[in-house]
């Protein structure tokens, strides 16, 4: 009778590489997963410029309208352009001003509504009355407010000032 039972041996280098990979992969898992929460922290510490950027915000925005999320609103202010303004006579309330103010969004995501800086001078050039009015301080409206200016949308504001005397001129800047 023949003895067909025969011993396979494996070579030693072999497997120390097997026991070497088993040992291997849990690392390997470890250092997949603190990479990607280290690409999470920085993505929200760079958040606001994500979402300004053309290419990386309309990926977030179509990516969290699709999981049911709002991004935030970043303000970019410069992109803001004064269109019109102007400033008369309160035609109801005496010692008043109406100013009345048109802006665009020429930004490609939708922005907090800005500060307005309302500045009135005397014909020399010197500042008689000068403001700065906070959103909430000329909307009164919190789903307009907490919306934004949408991209490339036009808005009006009408504010009502206390008259600083005759020789005021405006400018909205």
């Amino acid at each position: 009778a023949r003895n067909t039972s025969a011993k396979v041996e494996v070579p030693p280098h072999s497997r120390r590489a097997r026991e070497s990979t088993e040992r291997r992969w849990p690392w390997v898992v470890v250092c997949a997963a603190l990479t990607l929460l280290l690409l999470a922290q920085l993505g929200w510490a760079e958040r606001d410029v994500l979402i300004r950027n053309p290419t990386t915000g309309s990926w977030l925005r179509s990516s969290c309208a699709a999981l049911g999320c709002e991004l935030p609103l970043v303000a970019a202010p410069q992109r803001f352009e004064l269109l019109a303004s102007n400033v008369q006579a309160h035609p109801s309330v005496a010692g008043a001003l109406m100013i009345s103010a048109r802006i665009r969004n020429n930004a490609a995501f939708a922005q907090p509504w800005p500060v307005l800086k309302i500045t009135l001078s005397n014909a020399q050039g010197q500042r008689v009355a000068m403001r700065r009015l906070q959103p909430d301080e000329y909307l009164a409206d919190d789903t307009i407010l907490q919306r934004g200016v949408a991209p490339g949308a036009s808005a009006v504001g009408l504010l009502e000032v206390e008259d600083p005397g005759d020789k005021a001129v405006e400018s909205i800047p």
